[in-house]
């Protein structure tokens, strides 16, 4: 599901419900996780403004974060197991090439189980056009999502999609 492009997206209404430049109260209003160490504090700021440009209401922009924090702890602790072995790399794992496309077939295949065919081209485009609108406001989302293996997720991708038909119809921040 790396592919970001949308081939057909449908006329949506995610840019006029999100266009506006998150405000600190907006970005500062999801509830993530406290006493961050301060590596994890650069993550945190870009997640809250792609949670604030992707339109996330209080209560859904604080389980996407803590969705991401709780993805990068489980990443920090595999490049720990990492460094205890005999070659660290130093940074945070990323799935290799073929673990990746594994994870993007199975994940596809659920949700196309889920939605069925006609509504998985539907939704994707959907969930593509949200992340193409965050990108646009603060950009390093897509590769965030990819590096993290998020946009493999499936939670995270219905997410995605639940958010986007949410601004469709007309849902405010």
């Amino acid at each position: 599901m790396t592919d970001t492009t949308s081939p057909a997206a449908p006329d949506v209404a995610i840019d006029a419900a999100t266009d506006a430049v998150p405000t600190p109260e907006v970005v500062g209003q999801y509830q993530g996780p406290h006493g961050l160490e301060e590596s994890s504090l650069a993550l945190d700021t870009n997640a809250r403004h792609w949670i604030a440009a992707g339109g996330w209401d209080r209560n859904l922009g604080g389980a996407v974060l803590s969705q991401i924090h709780e993805r990068e702890a489980a990443r920090a602790a595999a490049l720990q197991r990492e460094s205890e072995s005999d070659s660290p790399s130093g940074t945070p794992p990323t799935p290799s090439a073929g673990e990746a496309e594994i994870a993007m077939r199975t994940s596809a295949a659920t949700l196309q189980r889920l939605w069925g065919d006609e509504a998985f081209s539907q939704n994707m485009s959907l969930a593509r056009e949200l992340v193409q609108h965050i990108e646009a406001q603060r950009p390093g989302f897509m590769a965030y999502m990819e590096d993290s293996g998020l946009w493999n997720d499936p939670l995270f991708v219905a997410g995605l999609v639940h958010q986007a038909q949410r601004l469709n119809e007309g849902g405010s921040k």
